[in-house]
């Protein structure tokens, strides 16, 4: 069965749990359903219509089923569907949701703490609202609603916030070394640090990295990516030295995972070396797992010059946002000046 057809299948059923065909005595009623005096307030139309009386839970649940396993970051879209199955706004119909309903929600998330009383970031806004229009956009051409108006195109989104600025001094580093190494925590937790820290891969790269991409030398193959393509990470001497030293801790296999902790895993390991460090040290900076990525990507600045070499290393298709990540020191570049 096609899209379309699965799609007012569906409606028809819905349109029966609604009343809009009854059965009377085992006959389907031949009077033609009643449609309202008028349109509901905020309605953007088609309130008659069997396809349009979907609402936003039906069509989180069903987009989770349909569409979320085919992408990348699956897991969490599904954390994002289940905040989303939570809100009020779930329980009314795609067709009366408006821009005002969403401006609205917008402006309480905005003002929720995240964890830890933090400010909540403008991203996890974005990317909550980001998904409804995804799945607007779904239902217009997969589930037979073509005239279905998207809310979120009259929402105004979150800026992002400027990129963060991360810089470690020599001091601060060889602390941060000294802390990933200590006897409490496993081998893993450097070494995954420190080669993201060289290579500016990102953390679901790091842990997908299979010992069978790599031959022992200076390239390490990336079958899949997060752009969704494949791609080489070329190695320094360096990264090929800490490279094989993980590579002899493990016995050297021939395949499987060069990390098979979890992501979870790996946050809460930085986390806690960060923890360790601050306790001693109030003033040191919080920096996430995410930021060794910022850190490669200025330290590698110093010897590409070129930014189209760069973002080949990092991976970054748009070089504006690898300008969030390159964080160059003036004194630097004044000394390439002369």
């Amino acid at each position: 069965m096609g899209a379309e057809q699965e799609a007012r299948a569906w409606a028809e059923a819905r349109e029966g749990e609604l009343g809009g065909a009854k059965s009377q005595g085992g006959r389907k009623a031949t009077t033609a359903p009643q449609k309202p005096a008028g349109k509901p307030e905020g309605s953007q139309g088609h309130t008659d219509t069997p396809g349009y009386l979907m609402t936003l839970r039906e069509a989180l649940e069903r987009y989770q089923l349909d569409v979320t396993p085919t992408k990348k970051g699956a897991h969490q879209e599904k954390g994002r569907i289940r905040l989303w199955l939570r809100e009020p706004l779930a329980d009314k119909r795609l067709s009366d949701i408006t821009a005002i309903d969403l401006t609205e929600w917008r402006k309480t998330e905005e003002a929720k703490p995240a964890p830890g009383g933090k400010v909540r970031s403008p991203s996890t806004v974005r990317n909550k609202i980001n998904l409804i229009s995804a799945v607007y956009r779904y239902a217009r051409s997969e589930w037979a609603m073509p005239d279905l108006e998207n809310p979120v195109a009259a929402v105004l989104k979150p800026k992002q916030r400027r990129g963060r600025d991360v810089k470690l001094t020599k001091a601060q580093r060889e602390t941060f070394w000294n802390a990933t190494q200590t006897p409490r925590r496993g081998r893993w937790v450097f070494f995954i640090c420190k080669l993201a820290s060289l290579t500016a891969m990102r953390q679901g790269e790091l842990l997908a990295a299979s010992w069978g991409n790599w031959n022992g030398g200076n390239v390490l193959h990336l079958p899949d990516t997060k752009n969704g393509s494949a791609r080489d990470v070329p190695l320094s001497s360096e990264a090929v030295t800490v490279m094989k030293a993980w590579h002899n801790h493990c016995g050297k296999p021939e395949n499987g995972r060069m990390f098979p902790q979890s992501a979870n895993a790996v946050q809460q390991a930085h986390r806690e070396v960060i923890e360790y460090i601050q306790r001693r040290d109030a003033g040191f900076p919080h920096i996430t797992f995410h930021d060794l990525r910022h850190l490669a990507a200025t330290d590698l600045s110093k010897k590409l010059s070129n930014v189209l070499e760069l973002s080949a290393v990092t991976g970054h298709r748009s070089i504006q946002v690898l300008k969030r990540y390159y964080n160059p020191d003036a004194a630097d570049l004044a000394a390439k000046l002369g």
